[in-house]
């Protein structure tokens, strides 16, 4: 199944995603996808430097055709499971905030031992 641009998942995983019980969770398996544990560990959303660790540096920010590829799938997750509310809107735009779940996440396991 073609996802984005140049951008290919195979068709058992794709019903996998569309299969799954909550928006954040398909927005996860699409991330997954795209990038693998220590790509996403090295990642954030916006690339900004850490407000709160003055030590940390600045992570790569996520490619915005990645995220848009990610919200793309969100949207036809979102179609095919309709919900009375939230509304359409809201489900999509929480995008950011499930990739943001992510990247943190990946960035965590990479420092628990």
């Amino acid at each position: 199944v073609l996802i984005g641009p140049q951008l290919w998942m195979p068709t058992e995983k794709w019903t996998y995603v569309m299969r799954n019980t909550s928006d954040a969770k398909c927005s996860l398996e699409v991330a997954r996808h795209l990038w693998s544990p220590s790509e996403a560990a090295e990642r954030s959303l916006t690339g900004q430097q850490c407000r709160s660790i003055a030590t940390a540096g600045r992570k790569l920010p996520a490619t915005p055709e990645k995220v848009a590829v990610v919200k793309n799938c969100l949207a036809k997750f979102v179609d095919l499971h309709p919900a009375p509310e939230p509304p359409k809107e809201h489900r999509v735009a929480a995008v950011r905030k499930h990739l943001r779940c992510f990247f943190v996440e990946a960035g965590r396991q990479g420092k628990r031992v």
